[in-house]
């Protein structure tokens, strides 16, 4: 018997168990259902504002509208764009500094390839 044969057999025998067990098969949508979520809370949520998108009405602007925002708001920002390259700034406390980074990597992405577009 290969090993894809052996588990075959067993979740074989785990479905026909569940269709006959309801506390089985409730035991095991809750340990599926717990996997799952464990994993997704990991992620941050979506950013609030697109610091690209804001930035087109200026530096200052984009200040003041981050400045609205809670640090987890910030940080998600910071997780979603991939602004964290060294891995520290979801350790920062304070609003001020993941402020500087989403404005500094925001306008550093958007003239990146300056050098090669005519004036």
């Amino acid at each position: 018997m290969t090993d894809v044969t052996k588990l075959e057999a067993v979740f074989r025998e785990v479905v026909a168990e569940a269709r006959r067990n309801a506390d089985f098969a409730a035991r095991l949508d809750q340990a599926l259902a717990t996997s799952s979520s464990q994993r997704a809370s990991r992620r941050r949520a979506p950013g609030r504002l697109d610091p690209f998108d804001v930035l087109a009405s200026g530096e200052d602007t984009l200040r003041l509208r981050l400045a609205e925002l809670s640090v987890e708001d910030l940080k998600d920002i910071v997780a979603e764009h991939g602004m964290d390259h060294a891995r520290l700034a979801m350790k920062w406390r304070r609003p001020e500094r993941l402020i500087n980074l989403i404005v500094d990597e925001t306008k550093a992405r958007l003239a990146k390839g300056d050098a090669f577009r005519p004036n």
